[in-house]
């Protein structure tokens, strides 16, 4: 990711989507169009230099799916250790898979198609690893 990409998004006071520079960290603003609104901290999601196959931008906690099969979504995660971020699984009883692939913002456009987030899509995954998930995102401790 290059420098001049760092940009997030969160959630406004309405649920409406604000993409731009962050600013704060208890109570996160996201500058937009001059302007600095108030985010709900639990739906901040930095970008991750990548780009799916629609040219759209791939975010932390974006759902993405490999183009080539597998209709299972991949959740983007920050790796707390390493500076990268990571395609996480999970299986059908609702753990996330040790197993991950670090999100190779080379190949992105080619390998990847984003499909929603898990703030918008829940439904995507098993209700224990949103459930799970969620709880990782509020101690950030994934």
């Amino acid at each position: 990711m290059k420098t001049t990409n760092i940009k997030f998004k969160g959630k406004d006071v309405n649920g409406k989507w604000r993409f731009g520079g962050i600013y704060g960290l208890i109570a996160p603003h996201i500058i937009h169009d001059w302007q600095f609104t108030e985010v709900d901290p639990k739906t901040v999601s930095q970008f991750t230099g990548a780009i799916d196959c629609k040219g759209k931008d791939i975010y932390e906690y974006d759902f993405v799916i490999f183009i080539d099969g597998g209709e299972t979504p991949k959740i983007v995660i920050r790796d707390r250790w390493h500076p990268e971020f990571r395609l996480q699984s999970c299986n059908k009883e609702g753990f996330l898979m040790g197993l991950s692939y670090t999100l190779d913002y080379e190949q992105s456009r080619e390998a990847f198609k984003v499909v929603g987030n898990v703030f918008d899509n829940p439904e995507l995954i098993p209700k224990e690893v949103y459930r799970r998930l969620m709880e990782m995102i509020k101690n950030d401790d994934y």
